[in-house]
């Protein structure tokens, strides 16, 4: 029988990782407490399983042996979405721009289906069959609902793979996944991780990158640019949007921006459409903005990151306004962008360019061929992480 003071004990872990989750919007903006939610994670699940790494190096990636194997996550499976081109099905442009990057034909690519208690067995399964030299797979999933679905994975494949894997991350601001890939970089030695949304200043992983926003294949955007020349339709023109979901503090900026005198669009493929728009609708929305705003701040985490939408906005025709110099930098050039500290500076600077036609499309076009430069900015960084040539 447990006495009263070891019950007490035995809670302390589970009440310690339920405040930092409770609290996490704050305590996520002071990264001194980071080691805190590591010492608590590890005494809710217990200590890690190791797996000693395998040492030695891999042919390089202009070897005929590179082979790479993309493993896409539950939330992307294809019954949800097809795995096709201009579909907006991430994995799928993964894939595709890999191919196109990489140019090699040794590009594969399986999905896991949620709630599969097997689904280790089953990846490894094919893991085996494929033979890759290297696994890019999605990190901050649990496909069978186990926090530690990861570092299982990871357990595995220290026993029958011996190639690389790179841990893809585009919610890398919350300290929970940071720990899952921190996990997995223990167990499975051979670990890189690549974020889209950060610099991974906090993970303790020695082989990190980022940011590098997921790239869009050239195979999906000849598509969608084709279907946009002979799209008949009477196409508008917004002077300033808002493409995403409009959370709090978002909506109070757009509300602040309107009292300003401008007219700001939110979402304008959404509009008269019933259920998610086809990704087509989400292009055009683009096409035919001459400003997209871009706020940084995740709503979750109240810290700033890199979003998608800041290569998408250039890349899709529209010039990206966004309140976040130094990140965006990471990703594009200075003149490919603009910069607003305050909504005032946003509110002049769009005015001005409404009047300047023709400076807005000069913009613009730089802004475009600055895009297509970085398209492959996320294989590039790949690259690099694992010393491929």
């Amino acid at each position: 029988m447990t006495s009263q003071r070891e019950e007490n004990h035995q809670s302390l872990p589970s009440w310690i990782g339920s405040w930092i989750q409770q609290n996490a919007k704050w305590v996520q903006a002071i990264p001194a407490l980071y080691p805190l939610a590591r010492i608590a994670r590890r005494l809710m699940l217990g200590p890690l399983p190791s797996v000693q790494g395998i040492e030695g190096e891999l042919d390089s990636a202009s070897s005929p042996n590179f082979r790479l194997l993309i493993v896409s996550p539950p939330t992307w499976h294809s019954d949800l979405k097809p795995f096709e081109p201009a579909t907006g099905h991430f994995y799928y442009d993964l894939w595709q721009s890999a191919r196109e990057f990489f140019n090699s034909d040794e590009i594969h690519w399986t999905e896991v289906r949620e709630g599969n208690s097997a689904w280790i067995e089953n990846l490894v399964d094919e893991i085996q069959k494929i033979s890759p030299t290297h696994i890019l797979i999605h990190a901050e999933e649990n496909p069978s609902g186990n926090p530690r679905d990861l570092a299982n994975l990871a357990l595995e494949l220290g026993k029958k793979f011996s190639g690389w894997v790179t841990l893809l991350m585009y919610d890398s601001i919350f300290w929970n996944h940071l720990l899952v890939a921190e996990e997995f970089a223990t167990i499975y030695p051979r670990t890189r991780v690549i974020a889209t949304d950060t610099d991974l200043s906090l993970l303790s992983v020695s082989h990190k990158a980022g940011p590098a926003l997921l790239p869009t294949s050239l195979k999906s955007l000849e598509i969608l640019q084709k279907r946009y020349a002979e799209d008949r339709r009477l196409q508008p023109e917004y002077d300033l949007t808002h493409i995403g979901t409009l959370y709090g503090y978002r909506s109070r900026k757009v509300e602040k921006l309107r009292r300003m005198g401008l007219d700001v669009v939110v979402n304008p493929h959404r509009v008269d459409v019933s259920g998610l728009p086809e990704y087509y609708e989400f292009y055009r929305a683009f096409r035919n903005s001459k400003l997209t705003l871009n706020f940084s701040r995740a709503n979750g985490a109240r810290l700033p990151h890199a979003k998608t939408r800041i290569l998408e906005a250039s890349l899709f025709g529209s010039l990206l306004v966004t309140d976040n110099k130094r990140m965006t930098m990471k990703i594009l050039p200075e003149e490919a962008f603009i910069y607003f500290k305050t909504l005032g500076e946003l509110a002049k600077e769009s005015v001005r360019l409404s009047r300047e036609p023709t400076l807005l499309e000069k913009r613009k076009i730089v802004s475009e061929r600055a895009s297509i430069e970085v398209m492959h900015l996320f294989w590039r960084r790949f690259q690099e992480l694992n010393g491929l040539k």
